[in-house]
């Protein structure tokens, strides 16, 4: 056992004989052209619970309007599509060397991570959030519904 692993122990899960982090990954998901395309990845080591990466994430993305084109709606918070609601969680979240981190795409299927939260985004439609946790699927519906305190792993 490591001494992470020691000082820790809360702190990692067995998945098919994996160990497995708390650390998560939030996909993107572009869905305007009817064809889903994930287009970034962002990987985070820890703290991947629903209870503090989606709450954190609920947190900033409620109120979202998803345009296609500028100017959004005045007074609002508005994202010019998929890429650009990305790009304005990542500036949120990165704010000090370390803590997440662009993963690089496609995921791989022995991805080992213990969270995965998929924002799928269509222009002028309600974001939609499906969350996986240790490879189970726990939720997968608007994101507006989305409950962090909800059973998780």
């Amino acid at each position: 056992m490591s001494s992470n692993e020691t000082r820790n122990p809360g702190r990692r899960f067995q998945s098919e004989g994996k160990t497995t982090s708390s650390g998560s990954l939030t996909i993107f998901v572009d869905n305007d052209f009817n064809e889903a395309q994930p287009i970034c990845a962002v990987y985070s080591p820890g703290d991947g619970y629903l209870s503090v990466h989606g709450k954190r994430l609920k947190a900033f993305l409620t109120g979202f309007q998803i345009t296609n084109g500028l100017p959004g709606p005045e007074g609002s918070k508005f994202a010019n599509g998929c890429g650009c609601l990305a790009a304005q969680v990542i500036a949120h979240f990165k704010q000090v060397p370390g803590r997440i981190y662009m993963h690089p795409m496609p995921i791989t299927q022995d991805a080992r991570e213990a969270y995965h939260y998929i924002v799928t985004t269509k222009s002028e439609e309600p974001i939609w959030l499906t969350v996986d946790a240790l490879g189970e699927q726990i939720y997968d519906g608007p994101l507006d519904s989305f409950d962090p305190q909800m059973r998780g792993v």
